[in-house]
């Protein structure tokens, strides 16, 4: 990880609990897991959309903290300055993959450039383009069980 990227996700850490949230909030939020082997909690920054009461989260395969999900998938999200409970979902599967990162976009396409997928006349996106960025990726599908704010 890049000394950028740490001291990104410090800052994160501090000001996503806080009531300076708004600083980033809008985009990223903090994901609380359990690790599969240690037990211990973690609390990483991630980017995410919203879609109701669901949220999806996108990583590099290569990362590791994604894998804790898979047997531990019980969350706490600090969401906009907020702590809910969620139960995450994660897709490895390619095309399984494509099709979430879809919905990860239509809540805002604007993000579509970071992950080299062309809108079509219609609006949606690209299926090959789709297709080709997820490999490579995985995306979290996190459920909120006590959305109310």
């Amino acid at each position: 990880m890049s000394f950028f990227i740490g001291v990104w996700n410090q800052f994160n850490k501090l000001i996503l609990p806080s009531s300076l949230h708004k600083i980033t909030s809008k985009t990223t939020l903090l994901i609380t897991f359990t690790g599969k082997k240690s037990g211990m909690t973690y609390t990483t920054p991630v980017n995410y959309t919203q879609m109701g009461n669901t949220l999806r989260i996108t990583s590099l395969r290569t990362r590791l903290w994604w894998r804790n999900l898979k047997t531990n998938p019980e969350v706490i999200i600090t969401l906009r300055g907020n702590k809910v409970n969620g139960v995450a979902k994660v897709f490895e599967d390619r095309r399984t993959v494509a099709n979430e990162l879809d919905n990860y976009l239509k809540p805002a396409p604007r993000m579509a450039r970071y992950f080299n997928v062309s809108a079509n006349p219609d609006g949606s996106f690209n299926e090959n383009d789709l297709f080709n960025s997820a490999e490579g990726r995985v995306v979290i599908k996190v459920e909120i069980k006590d959305l109310s704010k």
